[in-house]
């Protein structure tokens, strides 16, 4: 999913601040050797470019705070935010003063920017033409916020995708599809009036989409007004791909298994073709390595897979990978056995920084096969331990 570097230089983390983009919004910097994953610093340039959203977390959600820094100057802006991930990664004094911290809010949808919560609808918002993306802001120019020209291609207008996945939910892209120079001082025209309503476009859609990718790319489209609080909405295509995106349903698992950032529905994530298991709503996924990682507030999931030659035992595969690990009390385990399937998992405390952290270690092992899936929350509630046993329950083989 994402890109990562070890041990990044100075030279190195001021580079890729400097090559955030729309592409790339994110950068995360961990701090290898701390006590706990809950120790990073991340940044995000904004949707338009215009500031860049800075977090720290020190060991809890507890201490999780969050500033803004303008991109008015943004080479001064660049500099500002490199000098404190850089005092920050190489724990220099200076960064903590250097912006006004606030503590940081629940985990909202990089989408919609509202709290997460359970929903059929996933609304993803494209907010540049493909072609658009890396041009710079002063060759981009807006009639009004569902028209856009674009300096040396042409004219593009907003429109809604909304594609059905199965097991009732529903994605909604906002989208943007080319138009002619006339349908864009149509548009314009109308686009605040009663005729509104009346609005057809013809054009070509101007995005790359995954996990459709670039074969949906300039294929020809009618986008209707079918509210009028909203912008039009893909209608019809002729395109054979896109054609199935408006009228055919979707495996919600394949697709949203495509999507790094926290989603507000719960779904199955495929794990190298082999495994799945349930990603529960509001966690985002990374991969570092080999490892995958789910994170959301109190909440971490880091899961590895393991393979051998098929005629190697469960069992002994297992327990060549338990060697080492800690000796808990019975009641602090649990195992089961199925056919050629073993199940085995213990959970402890461990305290943080003066905190209590919760672990709870999964193992499912087939012959020549294993999945370890890690929990670590920060709720000591009986309730969490139930939702990380419920989800270690969720892995399924494959293979």
């Amino acid at each position: 999913m994402e890109q990562a570097w070890a041990d990044p230089s100075e030279e190195q983390l001021f580079d890729l601040i400097s090559e955030l983009n729309l592409r790339n919004q994110y950068m995360i910097v961990d701090r290898v050797g701390a006590p706990n994953d809950q120790y990073y610093i991340q940044l995000r340039i904004s949707d338009e470019l215009d500031f860049y959203d800075i977090e720290y977390r020190d060991g809890s959600p507890d201490t999780h705070f969050t500033a803004v820094v303008d991109r008015d100057n943004e080479f001064a802006a660049q500099e500002l935010v490199s000098r404190v991930i850089t005092q920050w990664a190489f724990e220099r004094d200076g960064w903590r003063e250097a912006l006004p911290w606030r503590p940081w809010t629940p985990e909202r949808c990089n989408c919609c920017g509202q709290t997460i919560t359970t929903s059929g609808q996933i609304d993803f918002r494209l907010y540049r033409p493909e072609v658009a993306i890396d041009m710079p802001r002063d060759a981009v120019h807006a009639v009004n916020p569902g028209l856009l020209r674009v300096d040396g291609v042409g004219a593009f207008a907003r429109c809604l995708l909304p594609i059905a996945l199965t097991e009732g939910v529903t994605m909604v892209f906002g989208a943007w599809m080319k138009i002619s120079d006339a349908d864009l001082e149509r548009a314009a025209s109308v686009w605040h009036e009663d005729a509104y309503k009346d609005l057809v476009l013809q054009g070509t859609f101007a995005n790359v989409i995954k996990p459709w990718g670039e074969e949906i790319l300039d294929a020809p489209l009618t986008a209707v007004v079918r509210n009028v609080d909203e912008i039009p909405y893909v209608d019809a295509s002729d395109h054979p791909l896109l054609h199935r995106m408006l009228t055919e349903p979707w495996n919600r698992d394949y697709v949203l298994g495509f999507f790094g950032v926290a989603l507000p529905v719960t779904f199955r994530e495929s794990i190298g073709g082999d495994w799945t298991i349930e990603r529960t709503a509001g966690l985002a996924a990374r991969v570092e390595g080999t490892t995958l990682t789910f994170t959301g507030p109190g909440r971490t999931v880091h899961i590895d897979q393991f393979t051998a030659g098929r005629d190697r035992p469960a069992e002994e595969f297992l327990n060549t990978l338990l060697k080492g690990a800690p000796d808990v009390p019975v009641s602090q385990s649990s195992r089961q056995e199925t056919g050629v399937e073993v199940r085995y998992c213990f959970w402890l405390a461990n305290t943080v920084d003066g905190k209590q952290q919760n672990e709870v270690y999964c193992f499912v092992a087939w012959p020549g096969a294993v999945l370890r899936v890690v929990f670590v929350h920060d709720d000591p509630s009986e309730t969490e331990r139930a939702w990380a046993m419920h989800v270690f329950n969720s892995v399924q083989y494959h293979g």
